[in-house]
């Protein structure tokens, strides 16, 4: 379902995935991620990023991720050429392979202590 800039994917009885941005926000620079959302009167908690679900963004510049994300997909990033500021969540377990990669602006990602598992390469060459 499309609520604001999001695409989502319902998960779970309560939780649910960002997909990709919807035709609203397709051309946003900025990203910040909601903790839940609505969807026919059901309030949906926002636990995870997509594979792939913002690739090949050159638009997006910044991204803040809430504390509800456990997950970033691999290639959820991958080449978004303009990406330079990024701020993961505390709560945040998992960040896939690639996630970030290639994005060549990006130097340091903002994120917790707290990642259990780090995928290949998840964060290109930025540092966390």
């Amino acid at each position: 379902f499309n609520k604001g800039k999001f695409t989502y994917q319902i998960t779970g009885k309560n939780t649910c995935t960002v997909k990709e941005f919807s035709p609203k926000g397709a051309n946003s620079s900025s990203c910040v991620i909601p903790s839940t959302v609505n969807c026919k009167g059901k309030k949906y908690k926002v636990t995870a990023i997509a594979d792939n679900a913002f690739c090949n963004n050159d638009k997006l510049k910044t991204v803040k991720c809430p504390n509800t994300i456990k997950t970033i997909g691999t290639n959820a990033f991958y080449d978004c050429d303009s990406l330079k500021n990024v701020k993961i969540g505390s709560k945040c377990g998992n960040v896939e392979n690639n996630a970030f990669g290639s994005c060549n602006t990006l130097k340091k990602v903002n994120c917790s202590s707290r990642i259990k598992t780090l995928g290949t390469n998840c964060f290109g060459n930025a540092t966390c």
